[in-house]
């Protein structure tokens, strides 16, 4: 389904499913060059409205020079809620439940990677 026809350049986007709450998908969007993360919600169950401009920033300082590698989970912790996982620029690894918070060193020896998956 197209969700857009232009305007997602210079972003990287995340799947992690529905974060609201309310049955439908959203999408999560860094902004590389200010590292800006945005939350676009979803307003039906196939993804539709996720181009409409309705979204709530939700992040800042999210470049990729403090935050290089940078992926979306659904529902890590079996409580309905979804994650974050990034690694720093020194390679820990840092787990961001619910998409707040200043993230949970969780690993390291990341430096060098290219991907998170």
């Amino acid at each position: 389904m197209l969700i857009g026809d232009g305007g997602w350049s210079g972003y990287e986007i995340m799947a992690p499913g529905d974060t609201t709450g309310n049955g439908h998908v959203d999408l999560l969007a860094r902004r590389t060059a200010t590292g800006e993360f945005y939350l676009h919600t979803g307003t039906g169950p196939q993804g539709e409205g996720l181009a409409s401009g309705d979204r709530t920033q939700i992040g800042t300082g999210w470049t990729t020079t403090a935050h290089p590698l940078v992926t979306s989970v659904p529902d890590v912790l079996g409580d309905g809620k979804r994650s974050v996982w990034a690694a720093n620029s020194a390679g820990s690894l840092l787990f961001y439940p619910n998409i707040q918070g200043g993230g949970n060193a969780v690993g390291s020896g990341l430096t060098g990677f290219h991907a998170l998956n």
